[in-house]
């Protein structure tokens, strides 16, 4: 098993980051307090929407909303609830969302684009006898950039239709 190395991290941190602005995704956060009374009956008091980089500077105006709401309904459940969306499209950002696989899987792309042009630098420089048209682990390099391909584009379909859906509903 090869071992992980921190630079790869970093890059595939970047790939990620410059895929998110070239789809021009923007982290917003809508958090809602709910008076709980069942698992099925609630009222919501109030909501805030806000970009997330803003989130850890107006921390305080979320504790304090629930401190008031505490105390204005001592008996009462009061619940805060975190949404994490996408202000363009309206669809959800997170771990395993539709939008962070499809972002996830265009940094892929990228990536494999930096790899096989690195590879074929290296090759060119060290080995005499380097054949782009017939070097075997180019081919397969070929081979997974074209499924990646097809991969994106199968998940920008379905983000196109799920952003349909969402405007319509």
């Amino acid at each position: 098993m090869k071992q992980e190395n921190i630079h790869d991290w970093f890059e595939q941190a970047k790939d990620l980051a410059k895929t998110e602005r070239e789809l021009k995704i923007e982290h917003w956060i809508k958090i809602s307090f709910q008076l709980r009374r069942d698992y099925d009956n609630y009222d919501t008091l109030h909501v805030i929407d806000i970009p997330r980089q803003m989130l850890d500077r107006w921390r305080w105006l979320i504790n304090w909303r629930l401190a008031k709401y505490t105390c204005q309904y001592p008996r009462e459940e009061i619940k805060t609830y975190y949404h994490y969306y996408d202000k363009r499209t309206g669809l959800e950002t997170g771990f395993n969302t539709l939008l962070s696989c499809f972002a996830a899987t265009k940094a892929q792309v990228t990536r494999l684009k930096r790899i096989m042009e690195q590879y074929i630098i290296h090759e060119t420089q060290n080995n005499l006898f380097f054949d782009p048209t017939t070097d075997e682990r180019l081919q397969k390099i070929k081979a997974k950039l074209k499924q990646k391909y097809k991969n994106v584009e199968a998940m920008g379909k379905k983000v196109e239709e799920e952003v349909i859906k969402n405007k319509a509903a």
